[in-house]
């Protein structure tokens, strides 16, 4: 055999090979700032978080961001673990856009490594294999490397699930603490991470685990439930209504969910059949919840069936609580991935001849990397934003408060490194509008040309002009 083919055979089955190709490959435009194709507005209020953390104030409690116009920006948000490892990252190296996607493409890369561990613990290793395969060129491929809390919140809990498991097969005190703050700072990070502690349930059902196991297990999930519960629902209501800025999204009522899921019903199935593993991958998910239905025989088919239900109970029940958001915004469906790609990796397993395995693994990677691939450009249309802040400092002081033209999605401002309001363009040239702002001590206007239908104001206005953008010298009409 050549040395190539030892090669092959050694490292082409660890998944820690894949795993690490996987990182190296999204280690292309690590370096990029959060202007991507899709999403930027949520990276870059994440930014601002743990930029102002780095230059306002560091209290993890009090998390800010930069389109509360004349107010101190305090609001509330998810808990801001990612943002205050971003802070803490620039306070040794200095600011940079991109320690987040770092950090977030690190712990996500971990997070599978653990989701192969925790498979094998009941599985077949071809089983926790090929799952973790699906997984990395599922939506992770592009969301382990955003700045957003989706994959690293999930990570983090899968890598406590892991301890936890362990726990319960040789009762580590130190596996029980560690699973305990893992979990804790995953679902912190993002409530609906909490799906992945799914298989909790079936051990707690489960005759083969000490009942003193599960006593202590549950004594120390009250204070992880006690704290998620005192931030999300004591803390952020308190932060919201002491500082007067609405900011991070509580849900809506079941009955209102489900009429948003059934009124945007198209846009929630696309989240599953092409959002979460693309058509090739739901294809396999599928033929896997046929097999489990209806074909297979092996011992553990019981046990993905119970994981499977009680996931999309669960995932549900959130789904509802979402409405609209879970419709319009394909990372919501990032915490049941795991489990699609663990029943599509079943399906392949399935399969009697190893050549056909690696067959639909290629479609599905080839197509999931292929339909992710603008993940690793900047669009021609947002690169001016780059140069915001230089010109904005030629002309707006650092506490002076400006306006933008980017309607909800505040990157913009961000990008300017000032504080003060995102607007719709038609708001923008009401005269009422303008009065109201400049009461508020707002002096500066920032018009992306790039966004049709931009106000235009008079010569004597405009300071600043560029085929990309414009700054404006707010005046009053009082």
């Amino acid at each position: 055999m050549t040395k190539i083919g030892i090669l092959i055979r050694k490292y082409f089955p660890d998944i820690r090979f894949w795993i690490v190709l996987f990182f190296i490959i999204r280690l292309y435009g690590i370096w990029f700032p959060p202007i991507d194709a899709a999403h930027s507005w949520r990276q870059v209020t994440g930014n601002m978080v743990a930029r102002n953390f780095l230059e306002t104030d560091a209290n993890i409690f009090y998390p800010r961001v930069d389109m509360a116009g004349e107010k101190t920006g305090i609001t509330g948000t998810e808990f801001p673990v990612l943002n205050y490892l971003i802070f803490l990252m620039a306070k040794v190296f200095g600011w940079q856009e991109w320690y987040g996607r770092l950090i977030v493409l690190l712990f996500s890369s971990l997070g599978i490594y653990f989701f192969y561990r925790i498979i094998k613990l009941k599985f077949p290793e071809k089983t926790a294999f090929y799952s973790s395969l699906i997984l990395l060129v599922s939506n992770w491929f592009i969301y382990s490397r955003k700045i957003m809390p989706d994959t690293f919140s999930v990570s983090l809990v899968m890598i406590g699930l892991w301890y936890a498991l362990n726990y319960f097969e040789n009762q580590n005190a130190k596996h029980l603490i560690l699973s305990s703050l893992l979990i804790l700072f995953g679902v912190l990070s993002k409530i609906p991470a909490i799906l992945i502690l799914c298989p909790m349930l079936l051990v707690f059902w489960s005759r083969s685990y000490k009942l003193e196991s599960k006593i202590w297990f549950s004594a120390m999930m009250l204070p992880v439930m006690a704290i998620v519960y005192g931030w999300y629902y004591l803390w952020v209501p308190h932060l919201v209504e002491t500082y007067g800025y609405w900011h991070y999204y509580m849900g809506t009522s079941w009955q209102q969910g489900f009429a948003e899921l059934q009124e945007y019903l198209p846009q929630v199935l696309d989240k599953f059949y092409f959002d979460a593993l693309k058509f090739s991958g739901f294809i396999a998910f599928l033929a896997g919840v046929f097999i489990l239905l209806f074909k297979s025989k092996k011992q553990n088919k019981k046990l993905l069936l119970h994981l499977l239900l009680w996931s999309s109970v669960l995932f549900f029940v959130f789904m509802l609580k979402s409405g609209r958001n879970f419709a319009v915004h394909s990372y919501y469906i990032v915490p049941f991935v795991p489990i699609m790609a663990l029943v599509a990796g079943y399906a392949i397993s399935s399969l009697k001849h190893k050549k056909w395995a690696i067959l639909a693994l290629s479609i599905i990677a080839i197509e999931g990397v292929a339909n992710q691939q603008h993940d690793f450009r900047i669009p021609e249309n947002k690169q001016h934003m780059l140069q915001y802040s230089e010109v904005v400092e030629k002309f707006v002081q650092k506490d002076e408060l400006i306006l933008v033209n980017g309607g909800a999605n505040p990157t913009d401002l961000y990008f300017a490194h000032r504080k003060g309001w995102s607007m719709e363009n038609d708001e923008i040239m009401q005269l009422n509008v303008q009065d109201s702002l400049y009461s508020l001590g707002c002096r500066w206007i920032l018009i992306n040309k790039q966004y049709k239908n931009y106000p235009n104001f008079a010569s004597e206005m405009i300071v600043f002009s560029d085929p990309n953008f414009e700054i404006i010298r707010l005046k009053t009409n009082f």
